[in-house]
């Protein structure tokens, strides 16, 4: 799929050029886009990082090179909007997550809390067999609220 990208990063940066639109604020949304595209497609890893950043450059600086831009600016602009790519794209990856996490957390603790809450009225005395009563209710809340978070998933 990143093959497929580089092409279209080369299509676009070619229709700018032909419809005089190559300006380094487009160049800079373009290959960032372009680089956001991959990331977002791709599992990301650090080994992997190093090789969509080259890929891109070296797609971007080829491409300018057979159009006869290939500036100190626009090399730089290009770099620039590879980098913040890679960064936005894992910024935006990462505040997902956390809010999958925090999901994942209200539902835990409200399911873990309602059973908590039921073992302890149902308990008349707490004494030693009053804790094996709140350790199974806890594995219970526990399961429950997996539970919930499976069926919320599919």
């Amino acid at each position: 799929m990143s093959k497929e990208i580089l092409e279209e990063l080369k299509k676009d940066l070619r229709v700018a050029k032909e419809t005089n639109d190559l300006t380094l604020s487009n160049i800079s949304s373009i290959v960032k886009e372009a680089t956001s595209k991959i990331v977002q497609e791709l599992e990301f890893n650090k080994e992997m990082s190093q090789d969509i950043v080259n890929d891109v450059m070296s797609t971007t600086t080829t491409t300018l090179k057979e159009l006869g831009e290939d500036t100190k600016e626009n090399i730089k602009i290009s770099s620039n909007a590879v980098l913040d790519g890679v960064k936005d794209t894992l910024i935006e990856q990462y505040d997902d997550k956390s809010q999958k996490m925090q999901e994942v957390y209200k539902i835990l603790s409200e399911e873990v809390k309602k059973d908590m809450a039921e073992a302890i009225d149902n308990i008349k005395e707490f004494g030693e067999s009053s804790f094996d009563i709140l350790k199974h209710a806890v594995d219970g809340a526990i399961k429950g609220a997996k539970e919930a978070l499976d069926k919320k998933e599919k």
